[in-house]
């Protein structure tokens, strides 16, 4: 791969990740000779540029050990940002490969909460605090990928993004507050700890109604989790924003329980003051009469029956921060939405599906598309909608192999990987209901697809790779 530069400046070596909208290179810094990552988006439209340069913008206004950094922002054909790479891995490869010795969750989640304090002091809330968005280093934790990030105060309804298990109730109406974050960060701690989120919901949409209305199950007695532990995890998941602690509480209460933490004396130093005790879990359905916040809880329940209908929320819970794989030591940055993913630094690849705007198809290439058609009025022709691969990678030898990547639809959830020499496999396929599967071809072969049918209506996702990443065409017709 010596042969492609980007911007004159940047050589791209080695693929680490990829997403339905964008790819994560391992590059060298030509001009100052070190390694970076390089984050290159596959949509070339306006809004698409505007999101990944506002993701530069945020992370490069932060400088904190615990939040990974941003260098530059280029576009060469298609835009582009050039991140710190991180040595280390995913906090989610961590969780996947089993259960964290309780000191370990309190050094780590330390880390983060000082990076998020360093953020909110900022005006910035990071809004997709999750395991696959935190890596773990020989230096502490680093928080990553700042595609989300956005300045407090109120942000419309139809812009609410991030991963279900960790969406704070009042992000549902559009409010941009640092409490959001704290709260993510109490679903992590609860689940680090625990084993478990803190609602026994079955299906995404009941976890998002949990969020609002259910108050969390207790945190169980846990060896080696001193209960000022347990109380903040408690505390920092109350419904209301302004019962939580803040992230400099957060930092000082977990540093304290673990004195071998990363966390800084500074910071502790200058953490804010005691930890509110939580009063009684709080949730609509409790209250006597109408509750002082109901204008907020009747939004919030709007928001809810429209979400029934969103893609979002249909995709299956455990996929949604799952990552993608690494490469020598390195953790690829989730490439996801119209310039989601990483910013700051290499986190690992999350799931594509599970940061996107509502009502827009991740992986779908929707919203910005550089190859589609506008289906006939009648339903009797067909839509095709495609993504087009990074700038220089046309024609370039692939991999031998890559890990699965998601890209979903309304009809359902393929995962598909890039087998080397060109070919492509499909690993897995759900359809979503009502749709069914039709038929499909698992390769590897140039061609793989999954065909989903509801009554005569037919959706075809046909996945290629032409440079070293999967890439999906979306058939819509009838039949």
């Amino acid at each position: 791969m010596s042969e492609l530069l980007l911007g004159g400046r940047y050589r791209l070596e080695e693929l680490l990740g990829s997403g339905g909208m964008s790819v994560v290179w391992l590059a060298r810094d030509e001009v100052l000779h070190r390694a970076v990552a390089v984050k290159v988006l596959h949509l070339r439209d306006a809004a698409a540029r505007e999101r990944i340069m506002g993701e530069a913008r945020a992370a490069a206004a932060l400088s904190h050990r615990n939040l990974a950094q941003v260098h530059d922002f280029g576009e060469d054909g298609y835009p582009f940002l050039v991140m710190e790479l991180v040595a280390g891995r995913a906090l989610q490869q961590h969780l996947d490969a089993g259960e964290l010795p309780p000191a370990e969750v309190f050094g780590i989640c330390a880390d983060v909460a000082a990076g998020l304090a360093a953020a909110h002091a900022a005006g910035l809330v990071h809004q997709d605090v999750k395991p696959a968005n935190i890596m773990v280093t020989v230096d502490g934790a680093k928080l990553v990928d700042f595609g989300l990030a956005a300045p407090v105060g109120p942000q419309p309804v139809e812009d609410v993004l991030g991963t279900p298990a960790y969406l704070a109730p009042e992000r549902l109406s559009g409010h941009v507050v640092p409490a959001s974050d704290v709260y993510a960060l109490g679903v992590l701690l609860y689940r680090l700890l625990a084993g478990t989120l803190p609602w026994s919901a079955g299906t995404t949409t009941q976890l998002i109604r949990d969020h609002v209305f259910t108050p969390p199950l207790p945190l169980p007695p846990l060896a080696g989790v001193p209960d000022a532990v347990a109380r903040l995890c408690m505390a920092c998941l109350d419904k209301e924003p302004s019962a939580r602690p803040t992230a400099e509480a957060v930092t000082t209460v977990l540093a304290a329980a673990d004195p071998e933490s990363s966390a800084s004396a500074a910071v502790l130093a200058a953490a804010a003051g005691p930890l509110p005790t939580p009063g009684p879990a709080r949730h609509a359905a409790a209250q006597d009469g109408p509750p002082p916040r109901a204008r907020w809880y009747a939004l919030a329940a709007a928001v809810l029956l429209l979400a029934v209908a969103l893609p979002w929320l249909l995709a299956a819970l455990d996929r949604a921060d799952r990552p993608q794989g690494s490469a020598g030591g390195m953790t690829a940055a989730p490439a996801a939405g119209a310039a989601g993913g990483s910013a700051g630094g290499v986190p690992s690849g999350g799931t594509p599906s599970a940061v996107t705007r509502p009502g827009q198809l991740p992986g779908s290439a929707t919203g910005g598309s550089t190859a589609s058609t506008v289906p006939q009025p009648g339903g009797g022709g067909t839509a095709t909608t495609g993504t087009t691969p990074p700038p220089g990678a046309t024609g370039d030898p692939s991999p031998a192999s890559t890990g699965p990547v998601s890209f979903t639809t309304e009809a359902g959830t393929v995962q598909a990987a890039c087998a080397g020499g060109g070919q492509v496999r499909v690993v897995t396929s759900e359809p979503i209901r009502p749709y069914r599967t039709q038929s499909q071809q698992d390769g590897p072969a140039a061609t793989a697809y999954v065909e989903f049918r509801r009554g005569n209506d037919l959706v075809r996702m046909t996945f290629t790779c032409p440079s070293g990443a999967p890439v999906m065409n979306v058939t819509r017709g009838s039949r």
